[in-house]
């Protein structure tokens, strides 16, 4: 059964997508392991060198309601040696649209989920940077949470709505997530990058990683190469 891990911050900019990406392709030197791109960007899509324009099904045909819809098997491509991916496109902006008003709506991803989870070791779920349906269907799939969290107020302001959100998922649904906050585009040389890395130590203690994810230009090279 495979561990279910999503990555989320409200704030754009903070390694979302990055280290969804890159955790990702690094399991998969030992593992089975599925990365969803469930963020109608399509970033996570983009790269890993799929063209989001030319997908015959994507994310968004597993989730859609219609009668003749497509099954995480009929979506998933082979990106490498043990790593799939679950694309996204366009569409996926019309998916709350579809689903409105149709029963268990918010367990749409799990339900789906559940019948390919014993395929892989690992599911990482890139989510969007919002609280809509798409991201309250990633988190009731998942039993763990990552925040990327940039050394920044709006992006410490984000970590407190997660978590908001998490404890109404809680106290709502039954459901708890493992969450853990990555500090990333860490800048070792500024004083208030270093503060607010020891300040968000200090309050969470052993709830934030070790390591810190610091700012290279060698992230967007990689973006660009798909690799």
């Amino acid at each position: 059964m495979a561990i279910v891990i999503a990555i989320l911050n409200q704030k754009g900019g903070c390694g979302k997508t990055t280290t969804a990406i890159n955790l990702s392709a690094t399991l998969a030197k030992q593992n089975r392991v599925l990365v969803i791109d469930l963020d109608p960007q399509s970033h996570t899509t983009i790269g890993l060198k799929v063209n989001p324009a030319a997908l015959k099904h994507s994310i968004f045909d597993v989730l859609d309601v219609r009668e003749h819809k497509a099954t995480f098997k009929d979506v998933v491509i082979e990106v490498g040696e043990n790593f799939y991916l679950a694309p996204a496109n366009l569409y996926l902006t019309s998916i709350e649209q579809k689903l409105a008003g149709k029963k268990d709506r918010e367990n749409r991803m799990k339900d789906e989920l559940a019948q390919v989870t014993e395929d892989y070791d690992f599911v990482i779920i890139d989510c969007p940077p919002n609280f809509g349906l798409l991201t309250v269907n990633a988190l009731l799939s998942a039993s763990h949470l990552i925040v990327p969290v940039e050394p920044s107020v709006f992006s410490r302001e984000g970590l407190k709505r997660i978590q908001e959100v998490a404890g109404m998922l809680e106290r709502k649904a039954g459901h708890r997530l493992e969450m853990r906050y990555l500090i990333s585009i860490y800048d070792r040389r500024t004083a208030f990058s270093r503060r607010f890395a020891d300040s968000l130590e200090t309050e969470f203690a052993d709830k934030v990683f070790a390591t810190r994810i610091h700012r290279s230009i060698k992230f967007n090279e990689a973006a660009e190469a798909g690799m």
